[in-house]
């Protein structure tokens, strides 16, 4: 399973907020152990600084895989609500 995160920067601001992505086997979800994060374009164990994919995230977003254009989405509200 792929898990999307939003990274916040403490005293960052309004746009702070980023994108980014882990993945974990099937029943392992609560085996934090397990889990991979990207960073450098290569699944890591250890979470510091993990790769970007998008800045000025709301928390509240969702990924959708696209077949007919073999991608995916990710659909927000820039900068959230606030």
């Amino acid at each position: 399973h792929y898990v999307y995160g939003i990274d916040e920067p403490t005293k960052a601001g309004i746009g702070a907020k980023r994108l980014v992505l882990a993945r974990v086997p099937v029943g392992k979800l609560a085996d934090f152990a397990a889990w991979r994060y990207l960073r450098g374009g290569r699944w890591e164990a250890d979470e510091g600084q993990p790769d970007v994919l998008a800045r000025g995230v709301a928390n509240e977003l969702s990924v959708s895989w696209l077949p007919g254009l073999k991608r995916f989405a990710l659909v927000y509200t820039e900068n959230g609500l606030s």
